[in-house]
Parts: C-alpha cells; structure tokens; sequence
C-alpha cells in the first residue's frame, strides 16, 4: 500500500470537510462516520484526478443506477449475487469481503472508505 497516496486523499477529505485529519482513519466509513454528501464525493472527485492526473469516469467508483437494476445487480434496492460479483471483479485491487448478497444498496455507500479510494486511485496510476 503506497500511504502517500492514501495520506494525499486523507488530507483531501479533511479540507473538503473542514475537519482534521487526526479525525480521519483509512478504515472511516466516508458517508456514515465522516458524514460525506454527494457534493463532498465531487469535490473529492475532481480533487483526485487534479493532484493525480488522472481521469475517473462516472460509471467507475460507486454509480449505483438504472443499469445495474436492468443487469440484474441491484433488485428491488438490494445487492444480488450477480451484482456482488461484478463489486469483486470491479474491486479486485481491494478487500471486499464486507459486502454481501442482498445487502441495502445504502449500506453500499458505508463500505467506501479512504483505504478503498487510495486503493483505487493506486490501480488508476499503474
């Protein structure tokens, strides 16, 4: 794990929320312990591909949509099996052992975390 860039997205959060950083752990839940908002996730957002260069599309961290109901991912707003096993070929850099089969797609959003983004970022910069 390269904790610079982990460090990097913890000190984002941290300015984005206008919090310390001592009050952020790579294992803190963005949405339930931080209290993200989606406008935070987009400042986060537009904040990783600056300082990283890089480029994330919408479809590829946590868009959760229509879609993924027509493939069969998500059914009546909980994760199925299919969908679980795209979430482990998607997130096959990280661990995803936290997530289950017909698990509320919002608890989804409590597994994101600072580890889980930096892991992403990681795979984005190779």
């Amino acid at each position: 794990m390269d904790t610079n860039v982990h460090a990097k997205i913890m000190k984002m959060l941290a300015d984005i929320l206008e919090i310390s950083e001592e009050e952020i752990s790579l294992d803190s839940s963005l949405f339930d312990d931080l209290g993200l908002e989606s406008v935070d996730m987009l400042a986060l957002h537009f904040r990783i591909e600056k300082e990283f260069g890089i480029t994330i599309s919408t479809d590829e961290l946590w868009n959760f949509d229509d879609e993924d109901s027509e493939n069969g991912f998500i059914v009546d707003d909980k994760l199925t099996d299919a969908g679980l096993q795209e979430i482990k070929k998607q997130f096959s850099f990280t661990d995803v052992s936290a997530f289950e089969s017909g698990m509320p797609l919002f608890d989804l959003y409590s597994l994101i975390t600072p580890k889980l983004i930096g892991d992403f970022v990681l795979t984005k910069l190779q």
